[in-house]
């Protein structure tokens, strides 16, 4: 047999035939994963196909090395996705073949290079070749990707392969195992025969036998008795020092010799004399009276000899005697303790409470401090059986969710989910037509894509359902665990590679049959998909950003294509392109277009009476208005008094600002120098806890210096400009603001599926009065919504369709948008009418937004638009410097040294027409101090008069220059 296979190298175009070998005849099929060799190393591979005829063409064929997975990694639907992604997207077929693997299961293979002899130096000989000697010097042996870290975007590879040519380095392939496994924990059980007899008794003949242990067992099966010291040594074999020293552990006494008395006739009888004589002889019935109260041996006292002499005591002379000093117990954990067996012996307890089940050997040993070579001579005895038992590594095995049922549907509902029902009972090449649901936010999109699941499952087949990003996967699991429980699965980036691995494994197993995550879920091994859901399907996350380059959505209607699956898009503002397919057909659409307020009482028909809310209105605040009227705050009144009014109700309110850090950056107020990453020339962001610069671009980081590096100068505080600093500064502006959380989005890998889970249930509980944010998702999962934001955009002219995306949203479902936690957490908010939605764009790309979003939007419904102040452009800005004003958002005493109002409450973006010309001195009118000391400020003074529509203010990082 043979077999095309795949081969895990970078780049690589086309695969290669392979001999099957004997052992794996039969064995092997499409999507197994195997090592082979490939050139002078070994790689490994992925079969594509299996045929017992040779291919045309070939002489000579390698073998196939090994099986490194029982079962196919791939099914034969996976590897029509992977060819249908290469062909897309024009990238390698393996690119797109790892897609759908684990971390840690695909290893690619690498070399180790070791210096020999040092080369004699030449002509040829440049500064990279002495770089590399000089790491392996250093560092010894190097593999290829430790080389690649060490001297990144360098082209070391040949430098080393003319010394390895040369003999002065050694080049040895290497082929690393699989990262991850599964995983097994060892468990101890007690045996029947353990079981079936005296526990105690079996406790007692563990350890080393010793004369010591072998007294004391002794005088533990004759307590209460007191055996003859001489006799017990003699059965025990204990000599007299072994004797001492466990009198001087306290664990026995040696009784010394006495003259004894008993009784020698019955008690009646002595009774009777006792009665006739008692007091013809009183030191002999005195004598007698003791031994019938003590029925039992005693010390001879006067009158001991008269009564022997009347044959009614025996008198003797007892030996040595040994008597234990304490309880039975405490000479059993001693005689333990004697044969070393104290340890063993409690491991048989502990393992006698469970009723004879298995226990983790980890946890056993945890308790009782047991060894692994102790427990296999338990084993050995019999007494106990190890066994091992696969561990898995669930994500959500601590996630603990109330069952759910099904909703009530809305008569707008009841009409989509039919639409969705035909699209199950239609034949296959009817069914792979996407379903485009365009609804509103909480107009109950999710209850449509759990009875598309339910469906599914029904019929017996999987489900996958795709989220933008993996902040939105927690709530989003929940919704699904509450309904289906004990079937979901969560796989993404974020997880450990052991949870990954096993997540995966379970869902190919079976076990798990609905997949939720990021488009990474997409590639889930699921043996049948019968519906693939896409929420958020407009979302500008679904691209994927490497190779290959691809966009989930796309990916998802195909795989629906060829898996005959129904494929659901789901948006409240789908984009331009699902907007066109559906008006021609392409897609079906269907339509939720009133927001789900609550359910009163279902009817006689059996559809429930619902009650819709209004979208609330949004506000665009100018604020150059708020600049003349003197509000100088990064907060506008508008703002303010709405953030009061939520207060005041006992609401809460989302305040999401687009920055991260407690600084957007650190400036001198003297020369204006910005601190900048000199590897990427941007300016350092200003973080706290620990205190530290840190670049967003290249995550460089350094220490805050205590001086201007340029000037020297001590006057260089931080602006406060990031929403660490500006949740902090609006905490003590808003009335009655007492209470508040800031979410950050944290881009250090987080293990867990819940990424923001502090934030989300302190909202949920009411312990924060508003909450700032600067990603989406983040928000409270449940109360009044006070804000809808946008999140940080990206540069290029890529994330422009994305901007003006966001701003139509806004204003088609009403700006401020209830949050998608709370949209996955239940029913929709109260959101108040004057609630607010903060943002921020650049100038000339936040005109442009506006111009084809915003306004052609209904302008009743733009009415609380607002983001925070920013320079009004870096021609201003820079024209400023020379004055030491470096950015918005100073104070009024330092903006005064400038003398540039402009600088005073932030920028405004004025029309062409109306920006300032040139200052050829900013320095004389610093100098001047006046109120309006440029022609910016002038200008604000009398108002632009431009009539151009109320402009969004942006933050921006503006270095300034002279």
């Amino acid at each position: 047999m043979y077999a095309e296979i795949l081969p895990n190298v970078p780049s690589l175009t086309h695969s290669f035939h392979y001999l099957v070998p004997p052992v794996l005849a039969g064995t092997l099929r499409a999507g197994h994963l195997v090592v082979v060799p490939f050139g002078k190393q070994r790689v490994q591979g992925v079969v594509l196909a299996v045929a017992a005829d040779a291919p045309t063409g070939v002489a000579e064929f390698k073998a196939v090395e090994a099986l490194l997975d029982a079962e196919p990694v791939l099914s034969a639907e996976q590897l029509g996705l992977a060819q249908w992604l290469a062909r897309e997207t024009r990238a390698a077929l393996i690119e797109c073949v790892n897609l759908m693997l684990p971390p840690g299961l695909a290893q690619r293979a690498d070399a180790e290079y070791q210096l020999l002899r040092e080369p004699v130096v030449t002509a040829r000989a440049g500064a990279l070749q002495q770089r590399v000697l000089a790491l392996l010097r250093e560092r010894g042996a190097l593999r290829g990707r430790q080389l690649q870290r060490a001297l990144p975007r360098v082209a070391w590879r040949p430098v080393l392969e003319r010394l390895v040519r040369n003999g002065c380095v050694s080049k040895t392939a290497l082929l690393d195992a699989p990262a991850v496994q599964v995983r097994h924990a060892k468990t101890a059980r007690l045996t029947v025969r353990s079981r079936g007899q005296g526990l105690a008794a079996v406790q007692l003949q563990l350890g080393r036998p010793s004369a010591s242990a072998a007294l004391l067992a002794q005088l533990i099966d004759l307590w209460p008795g007191q055996p003859e010291l001489q006799a017990a040594q003699t059965a025990s074999g204990c000599t007299r020092a072994q004797v001492l020293r466990l009198v001087e552990r306290g664990v026995l006494q040696v009784l010394p010799q006495a003259a004894v008395m008993a009784l020698a006739v019955p008690a009646p009888v002595a009774a009777a004399w006792l009665a006739a004589h008692a007091q013809a002889q009183p030191e002999a019935g005195a004598a007698l009276a003791e031994l019938l109260a003590a029925n039992g041996a005693l010390p001879q006292a006067a009158g001991a000899a008269q009564l022997a002499a009347l044959g009614l005591a025996h008198c003797s002379t007892n030996p040595q005697c040994l008597r234990l000093t304490g309880t039975v117990l405490q000479a059993r954990a001693q005689l333990l303790e004697l044969r070393g067996a104290t340890r063993r012996a409690q491991a048989l307890a502990e393992l006698a409470l469970h009723a004879g089940g298995p226990l983790p050997v980890a946890l056993l040993r945890e308790r009782t401090g047991v060894t692994l070579p102790e427990l296999a001579q338990l084993a050995e005895l019999g007494l106990i059986d190890l066994d091992a038992v696969e561990v898995l590594h669930d994500p959500l095995a601590a996630v603990q969710v109330a069952p759910d049922a099904a909703l009530a549907l809305t008569d707008e509902q009841a009409a989509v989910w039919a639409a969705v029902h035909a699209a199950f009972e239609a034949p296959p090449p009817r069914r792979i037509k996407p379903l485009l649901l365009h609804g509103v936010t909480g107009s109950g999109k999710t209850e449509i894509y759990l009875r598309a699941v339910a469906e599914a499952l029904r019929r017996g087949r999987g489900a996958i359902v795709l989220v933008p990003e993996i902040a939105l996967t927690p709530q989003t699991v929940r919704r699904f665990m509450a309904r289906f429980a004990g079937r979901v699965a969560v796989l993404h980036s974020r997880l450990t590679p052991n949870e990954r691995y096993d997540s995966w494994r379970r869902v190919r197993s079976g076990a798990l049959d609905v997949v939720i995550g990021p488009r990474s879920a997409l590639f889930a091994p699921l043996r049948d998909v019968g519906v693939i859901v896409v929420d958020e399907a407009h979302d500008q996350a679904y691209w994927q950003d490497s190779v290959p380059y691809y966009h989930a959505r796309t990916a998802a209607i195909e795989r629906a294509r060829q898996c005959a699956a129904v494929c659901i898009l789901g948006s409240a503002t789908p984009d331009v392109v699902d907007s066109f397919r559906a008006q021609q057909g392409a897609y079906t659409l269907l339509s939720l277009p009133r927001r789900i307020l609550a359910h009163a009482a279902a009817t006689g028909t059996g559809a429930a009476a619902a009650q819709y809310a209004p979208l609330p209105p949004v506000h665009v605040v100018d604020m150059r208005h708020e600049l003349r009227a003197g509000n100088r705050s990064i907060f506008s009144r508008l703002l303010a008094s709405q953030l009061a009014q939520v207060l005041q109700r006992g609401e809460q309110a989302i305040l999401f600002l687009n920055r991260r850090g407690q600084a957007t950056y650190v400036f001198c107020r003297d020369c204006g120098h910005v601190l900048q990453c000199p590897r990427c020339n941007i300016a350092y962001t200003f973080h706290t806890a620990p205190e530290r610069l840190l670049c967003h671009h290249c995550n460089a980081q350094r220490a805050a210096p205590a001086a201007c590096p340029k000037c020297q100068s001590c006057a260089h505080p931080p602006l406060w400009a990031g929403h660490g600093g500006g949740g902090v500064r609006a905490a003590g502006g808003v009335p009655r603001c007492a209470r508040c959380a800031l979410g950050r989005r944290q881009h250090a890998p987080a293990r867990r599926a819940c990424c923001h889970p502090a934030a989300i249930c302190s909202a949920c509980s009411g312990c924060v009065d508003w909450h700032a944010d600067d990603c989406k998702g983040a928000g409270p999962a449940a109360g009044d919504a006070g804000g809808r934001g946008v999140r940080r955009h990206r540069p290029g002219d890529a994330g422009l369709p994305r901007q003006r995306a966001r701003v139509q949203r806004a204003a088609a479902s009403g700006g401020a948008r209830r949050p998608r936690a709370a949209r996955r957490a239940g029913g929709a908010a109260n959101l108040p009418t004057g609630t607010l939605c903060h943002s921020g764009r650049s100038r000339a790309r936040l005109r442009r937004v506006l111009q084809a979003g915003a306004g052609a939007a209904p302008q009743s419904r733009l009415s609380a638009l607002w983001a925070r102040g920013a320079p009004g452009g870096a021609a201003c800005a820079r024209r400023c410097a020379a004055g030491g004003s470096a950015n918005a958002g100073r104070s009024a005493a330092s903006a005064a040294r400038c003398g540039c109002g402009h600088h005073r409450a932030g920028a405004v973006l004025l029309p062409a027409r109306e920006r300032p010309a040139p200052l050829a001195d900013c320095a004389a009118r610093r100098a001047a101090r006046g109120a309006a000391g440029c022609a910016t400020a002038r200008r604000l003074a009398r108002g632009s008069g431009s009539g151009e529509p109320a402009v969004m203010q942006r933050n921006a990082n503006v270095k300034c220059a002279p």
